[in-house]
C-alpha cells in the first residue's frame, strides 16, 4: 500500500511540475555553487576612426582596406567584488584582430600589386555591472550590463613581404613628402553595455550536470554595443583606433 502511495505521489508531482522538468530535478539537492567570476569570448568586426581624425584631409584606412574592417577576437575575465542588487565586477580584457587591404605606390593614392595588413591588440581594464536580478529571482533569462575603462592598444601594418609599411603623402603646395612608420600603441576609453541571455533557463538539466561537474554557475550569449576613444586622450600626433563596435559571444560564470 505503501510502494503505491509513493508511487501515485511521483506521478502527481511529474504532472504538476511539467514534462520539461525532469524527475532528478524534483528530487535532487544539489544548490548552485557560489559566483565570483565570469569568462567572455566575443567576435565582431572594429572599424578604428583613423579617416575621422581632425586635420587629416584624405583617407587612408578607407582608400588601403576599403569599407572592411578589423575581424575581432576577445576574451574576457571579471572578478566580482559586490553582489547585491546586480553584481559589481573588476574586468580585463585582451583580444586580436587584422584586416587586409591594397597597398600603395609611393607618394600617391594609387593601388599597387603588393598586399598589406593592419593588426591590432586591444587591451582594456573595466568595472563591469550585470543586472542579474530578474534572472535570480524571477528566472527571466535577460541579465542587461554596462562597463567602461581604459583602453591600451598596440598595433601595426605589414606590407607584402611582411615588413612594416609606411604611409606617405604630399603636400600640393608645398610638394613636401610627409608620412609615418605603422606601427604604435595608443591609449583612450571606452564605454560599453548589451544584453546577456542565460541559457541554463532554456536546458536546465544540462546546466545543472555543467554546474556540478565544471563548476559553472551559470551560461550566456550575449550582444554587446562598443564606444571607444583610442587616441591618446586627445592627442593631434596619435593615430585614432577608436569607434563603435558590436561584439557577440557567449560568457560562462563560476
Amino acid at each position: 500500500m505503501n510502494q503505491q502511495r509513493l508511487l501515485l505521489t511521483t506521478l502527481l508531482v511529474g504532472v504538476l511540475v511539467g514534462p520539461s522538468t525532469s524527475f532528478g530535478q524534483v528530487f535532487s539537492s544539489f544548490p548552485d555553487s557560489k559566483r565570483s567570476q565570469m569568462f567572455e569570448l566575443k567576435f565582431g568586426s572594429v572599424t578604428p576612426d583613423v579617416d575621422n581624425e581632425a586635420g587629416l584631409n584624405d583617407k587612408p584606412y578607407n582608400t588601403i582596406f576599403g569599407d572592411d574592417g578589423l575581424f575581432m577576437m576577445r576574451i574576457e575575465y571579471d572578478y566580482q567584488i559586490w553582489q547585491g542588487f546586480g553584481s559589481l565586477a573588476i574586468g580585463v580584457e585582451l583580444g586580436y584582430g587584422s584586416v587586409s587591404g591594397s597597398g600603395l605606390e609611393t607618394g600617391s593614392d594609387d593601388s599597387s600589386t603588393d598586399s598589406t595588413e593592419f593588426n591590432m591588440i586591444p587591451m582594456s581594464l573595466s568595472v563591469v555591472y550585470h543586472f542579474d536580478v530578474l534572472a535570480i529571482k524571477w528566472n527571466i533569462p535577460i541579465v542587461p550590463f554596462v562597463k567602461g575603462g581604459i583602453d591600451y592598444n598596440i598595433w601595426w601594418i605589414n606590407d607584402g613581404v611582411g615588413e612594416t609599411a609606411t604611409y606617405e603623402t604630399i603636400d600640393p603646395d608645398s610638394l613636401e613628402t610627409s608620412g609615418f612608420e605603422g606601427q604604435g600603441d595608443t591609449f583612450g576609453w571606452h564605454v560599453a553595455g548589451g544584453i546577456k541571455v542565460l541559457l541554463d533557463t532554456f536546458a536546465p538539466d544540462m546546466a545543472q550536470g555543467f554546474d556540478r561537474d565544471m563548476g559553472v554557475n551559470n551560461s550566456y550569449l550575449f550582444a554587446e554595443l562598443v564606444y571607444a576613444v583610442i587616441d591618446d586622450f586627445g592627442s593631434k600626433k596619435s593615430f585614432h583606433l577608436g569607434g563603435t563596435s558590436l561584439l557577440f559571444g557567449i560568457a560562462f560564470e563560476h
